[in-house]
């Protein structure tokens, strides 16, 4: 369960109203992220000058070695991993959400972009 700051009571109103910006932020990545590809990618003729620049810029947001995501995802109460881990193993309720060939358009894409997606896990 995600112990969202924005829920706390104690929390105080700056914090709650910068945590939901956050988690916004999040969503917000985690849906271009995920977008259906385009037509560069449905042909296979895809690289990270023809990808999806949405989906390009949430992956790096996301997935990058100098992101801000992890600090982001920390502050709003959420583990920023099982956030990863949760969009890489893309368990049957995400799938659901974002859709199968969604997914696989995001799996695709990390692997153009030659992300470590192992060690953004640890």
């Amino acid at each position: 369960m995600i112990d969202f700051l924005s829920t706390r009571v104690t929390t105080n109103a700056d914090d709650a109203a910068c945590s939901r910006l956050f988690a916004a932020v999040i969503a917000q990545a985690i849906w271009d992220a995920t977008k259906a590809p385009n037509a560069a990618e449905k042909a296979g003729e895809a690289n990270e000058v023809t990808m999806d620049a949405d989906a390009f810029s949430a992956l790096r947001f996301l997935f990058g070695k100098r992101s801000v995501f992890p600090l982001y995802a920390e502050f709003i109460g959420a583990d920023p991993r099982d956030i990863r881990r949760a969009l890489v193993e893309g368990n049957p309720k995400v799938q659901s959400e974002i859709g199968r060939r969604n997914w696989r358009a995001m799996r695709a894409r990390l692997r153009m972009m030659n992300i470590d997606v192992e060690a953004s896990l640890k």
